[in-house]
């Protein structure tokens, strides 16, 4: 029908609406399918969060009788630079009885 009128490539402008609506309800869909997915990753993060630390093991186990201050890091110190050796930070460890 569009080949007898000379109106090739143009469309009705009801059918112009109804894909209007169309896209408008795909758009709506989507960010609602976008908010979805969002709040159930939320929801993961957070219940990961929560069950984490009850998860951890570890190898070893403190004394609970020593001082709560077991030991102490002392700040950086670097050594001095020659031309043999490159400067390397050095962490001392002192354990307190």
């Amino acid at each position: 029908m569009a080949g007898s009128t000379g109106l090739e490539g143009f469309v009705r402008a009801g059918e112009v609406e109804a894909y209007k609506k169309e896209l408008e309800a795909m758009r709506s869909q989507t960010a609602d399918q976008v908010r979805a997915a969002q709040s159930q990753s939320m929801e993961q993060v957070n219940k990961f969060r929560s069950e984490y630390a009850g998860k951890l093991h570890f190898d070893y186990q403190l004394d609970p009788k020593l001082p709560e201050n077991r030991f102490s890091l002392t700040p950086f110190t670097t050594m001095t630079h020659s031309p043999t050796s490159s400067a390397l930070p050095v962490r001392s460890l002192r354990f307190m009885k």
